[in-house]
């Protein structure tokens, strides 16, 4: 999937994701008003991963929130194709 301006509902909370815009030229989508998750489109988290200082950029936008609680178990389906999706940890 390409990646639009279109917002998405969280996988895993239902809140709408914010798009944000990082140096590495990925639009992210980030659920800043629930969970806290993060929706990576095609290889946009490998792109991330490659660009300590994006990570870095991300993590502030994250800082000090307070986020809702989900159900880690639950099975998460793709707002953008409709399959399961995979759960990742990757930003450290």
């Amino acid at each position: 999937m390409t990646d639009t301006l279109e917002t998405i509902n969280c996988p895993a909370c239902r809140q709408i994701m914010q798009k944000y815009f990082i140096k590495c030229g990925c639009a992210i989508d980030i659920c800043v008003d629930g969970c806290g998750g993060i929706f990576f489109n095609n290889q946009e988290i490998q792109e991330l991963n490659n660009s300590q200082s994006d990570v870095e950029e991300v993590k502030k936008l994250l800082q000090g929130r307070t986020f809702v609680t989900v159900d880690e178990n639950q099975t998460r389906i793709c707002p953008a194709c409709g399959t399961k999706m995979a759960k990742t940890r990757a930003l450290g």
